[in-house]
């Protein structure tokens, strides 16, 4: 039985792992790898614009205007920290002028 390596098939396993190698290198630094994408996150539910004719009564608008932004999450429900304040007191304002 014979256990040596044929010195033509060594340099070539050589060379082909060297091309690979630096193949693999370019690709590399000119960002063509694919990048792990995170699981996608389900998008918050909006609700379409609505024109409506009911109002808040400046008293509640001012009630809603003076919570915090904590207190509007829970208001609305949403418990995504994408929104801001005025966001949420624009939902807010949405939500209890289409409950009138």
């Amino acid at each position: 039985m014979n256990n040596t390596i044929h010195p033509i098939e060594f340099a070539l396993a050589v060379i082909l792992a060297t091309v690979d190698s630096a193949l693999w290198l370019i690709n590399e630094l000119a960002g063509f790898h694919a990048q792990p994408t995170p699981a996608p996150t389900p998008a918050p539910t909006q609700t379409a614009p609505q024109s409506t004719t009911a109002r808040l009564a400046p008293a509640q608008a001012l009630q809603v205007a003076k919570l915090t932004k904590r207190q509007l999450q829970t208001l609305t429900g949403i418990k995504s920290s994408r929104y801001n304040k005025a966001d949420l007191l624009r939902i807010a304002t949405e939500k209890l002028t289409l409950a009138q």
